[in-house]
């Protein structure tokens, strides 16, 4: 992959780690007040509503992580395994969290930016 293409997709790595980290601090934080909620949560719709979301950023937060570790190997393999590969492969770590919470979108966007550039970047030629 090129220098600002790989620049690029390292900054989604971190942005996609760091997400996942945060999410998993506050949920973490916030843990004893969750429990006692869930047991609130039969009585009330809208309380059951809040903490499957919540139990949906968790997961999300994990997803995070697993495909920012991910990206990260697929960026040093990138010439062994084919830039378009690399590419399609980063596009996906960007957007499968983003299925899960939409929300996760605002920091993977630039995964997907990443992957996109790599997918239709020309490979590099080498003189030789």
């Amino acid at each position: 992959m090129k220098k600002a293409v790989t620049i690029i997709v390292i900054i989604g790595i971190l942005a996609s780690i760091g997400l996942g980290i945060k999410w998993l601090s506050d949920y973490n934080a916030y843990k004893d007040e969750i429990e006692t909620l869930s047991e609130f949560a039969s009585s009330s719709s809208a309380v059951a509503d809040s903490l499957k979301e919540i139990n949906t950023l968790k997961t999300t937060a994990f997803v995070l992580i697993a495909c920012g570790i991910i990206a990260l190997v697929i960026v040093f393999l990138a010439k062994k395994i084919g830039t378009k590969l690399a590419g399609g492969i980063i596009l996906l770590t960007g957007v499968i969290p983003g299925i899960l919470s939409p929300s996760a979108f605002i920091f993977t966007f630039i995964l997907i930016l990443g992957g996109l550039l790599a997918i239709f970047s020309k490979p590099q030629i080498t003189e030789g």
